[in-house]
């Protein structure tokens, strides 16, 4: 029994090997076991070198702080590159990069290190201003600690360094907004102002029309009725003068 088992083991293991050997696929491919064929690697994955797996591997992603150098094949991962005065995390990869302290991110996304009087404490940031002691400095600034000053209350000044210019353009679009939006607002004025002084005028020429129109029909009533009334007694009267004569 125990040599019957033996054999029928290593027969098994001999078709194994017959069937893997059949079906080694080739790098940027993988094995369907169902079909025991080799099918390419799907999108954003890939194999490096041949074998019977049935999975290809996942396409890396360049993260933060770092572009794509070379896309991402059947047969090769991607390749992620630092962006300028970035430093990797990693020494074997650069797929997730970092502005160091002492350096900062420009309005170019570019990280350059601090000029005097500036620093960064923290990664990633905008270089500040050292701040400015009234009552003497009492431990110079440095490009990743601020300057501190002998009388510890003293507000800090740290406006960014890389926002400078854009504040300026700011203020001035903001300024040239509001006088925009206060010469509106005056001709919106006097808008509003014109017509409602025409609605009242045209309202004053028309009550006025209406009352001399009024009057106007009034008065010729009157004249008829005057006319009507006097007219019987001027005919009675000459008829009395043609009895006597």
């Amino acid at each position: 029994m125990f040599c019957y088992m033996k054999v029928l083991s290593t027969l098994l293991c001999l078709l194994l090997l017959h069937r893997n050997a059949s079906a080694n696929c080739s790098a940027g491919q993988r094995l369907n076991y169902n079909t025991n064929k080799c099918e390419k690697c799907p999108a954003n994955q890939f194999s490096l070198s041949p074998g019977t797996a049935n999975v290809c591997q996942n396409c890396n992603t360049c993260r933060r702080g770092s572009i794509v150098f070379k896309a991402c094949t059947p047969t090769s991962d991607t390749q992620c590159k630092c962006k300028e005065g970035f430093t990797p995390i990693n020494r074997f990869s650069e797929e997730i990069c970092v502005c160091e302290k002492g350096s900062g991110i420009d309005e170019r996304g570019i990280c350059r290190k601090c000029e005097p009087g500036y620093f960064t404490d923290k990664r990633d940031s905008v270089c500040k201003r050292w701040r400015e002691c009234q009552s003497g400095v009492k431990d110079p600034g440095t490009t990743t600690s601020d300057a501190s000053c002998k009388n510890a209350s003293e507000e800090v000044t740290e406006p960014p360094k890389a926002h400078t210019t854009t504040t300026t353009t700011t203020s001035t679009t903001t300024v040239s907004s509001s006088i925009n939006t206060k010469e509106d607002s005056i001709y919106a004025l006097w808008l509003v102002m014109a017509s409602a002084s025409i609605i009242l005028l045209a309202g004053l020429l028309y009550r006025k029309c209406k009352v001399t129109y009024c009057i106007h029909n009034h008065k010729k009533v009157d004249f008829r009725k005057e006319s009507v009334c006097r007219k019987p007694v001027e005919e009675s009267g000459e008829k009395c003068q043609s009895l006597l004569v």
